[in-house]
């Protein structure tokens, strides 16, 4: 069997359980949850890892990681078997984090914020946003590279212009913001439409105070998609570089009960099981999911199919596997149709 799966991102979640309940939370994560990831699966899981980790990113994640009793364990743990580790908080258990100051070499530490003070409070709770910045402070004074994770949605687009006002005054490495995906708590109608997405991005790369640290991308641009030049790619180089978001090909999601999935938008469709199998069985599996749109969609026929492969397979599952309904060209096809069923 043709193994095409090559490890460039493994998501680890030690738990579902969290100190808040944000309104767009992708994995429904919330204080009522009571399950860890066992110290002995994460061994297991490491050792799995350890002949195939290298150049590969693990991400640290839940719900809030830190709120697992062996957090700083299983983080010493894996820093012996990977180069790249990302921890995915929202930054208020400073205590815990700061433990990690030792490992800063190869831990990085992700946060979460969601816009300027009265949107990322009604979001994530009173008393949030001050601490939150306070800590990224702190944690870069430690020496650690933080990185700001915004999700942006139509209920906090309109703070981001503030929220770069407070970020410019505060220490941080980098800033990632991204378009919300209708899953988990957060609704299909929490998204911004393409373009206004791409509106925004080019008021973000234009004005913002922070655009030299800040990571953004269009999204489905039919300007990007007319001028973009295809004939420098082949099927080969996209079979391992990872298309889409690197779901089938690139990277996984493990559960707190070692339970495998290939995407944030389809954790229904679990793969494998690190309680019971090896690493090289799972990623067969990844490799040949059928993640695409059918072979009678408009995605099959567009001109950039081998660069963008349908968009998110997450998403395009919902839309029926017609392709993803956020790019305007399967929008278009999606009312074309709708009108010949009736």
């Amino acid at each position: 069997m043709d193994n095409r799966f090559n490890l460039k991102q493994c998501y680890l979640l030690l738990t579902r359980k969290c100190n808040l309940s944000c309104s767009h939370c992708i994995r429904s994560s919330d204080p009522s949850f009571t399950e860890f990831m066992s110290v002995e699966l994460c061994e297991k899981i490491f050792t799995e890892f350890s002949s195939c980790a290298q150049g590969a990113q693990l991400l640290i994640s839940g719900g809030e990681p830190t709120l697992h009793p062996k957090f700083l364990d299983i983080v010493s743990k894996a820093y012996d078997i990977f180069d790249n580790i990302m921890i995915n908080t929202n930054g208020l258990n400073f205590y815990k984090l700061s433990k990690l100051a030792p490992l800063k070499d190869k831990v990085k530490i992700q946060i979460s914020i969601d816009g300027d003070f009265p949107t990322h409070e009604s979001i994530r709770g009173e008393g949030t946003y001050y601490k939150t910045l306070e800590n990224v402070n702190k944690l870069s004074n430690l020496g650690f590279k933080v990185i700001i994770a915004t999700t942006v949605a139509n209920n906090n687009i309109k703070s981001m212009s503030g929220l770069d006002d407070d970020l410019d005054k505060t220490d941080f490495s980098l800033w990632n913001i991204k378009r919300i995906v209708g899953y988990g708590r957060a609704e299909d109608n929490d998204d911004i439409s393409s373009d206004h997405w791409n509106g925004f991005y080019r008021n973000v790369k234009i004005g913002f105070a922070n655009k030299p640290r800040i990571s953004i991308q269009p999204m489905f641009s039919i300007e990007t998609i007319a001028k973009m030049d295809v004939s420098t790619y082949s099927n080969s180089d996209l079979s391992l570089r990872g298309v889409n978001c690197g779901t089938g090909r690139s990277k996984l999601y493990i559960n707190p009960n070692g339970t495998v999935y290939p995407c944030a938008c389809m954790e229904h469709k679990i793969v494998g099981d690190f309680g019971q199998e090896s690493y090289l069985s799972i990623s067969e599996k990844l490799a040949n999911l059928n993640i695409s749109p059918k072979k009678s969609s408009i995605c099959q026929k567009c001109r950039i199919w081998n660069l963008c492969q349908g968009g998110c397979p997450g998403i395009g599952e919902r839309n029926f596997n017609n392709g993803d309904p956020r790019c305007p060209i399967v929008a278009k096809a999606n009312i074309f149709m709708a009108r010949q069923v009736d």
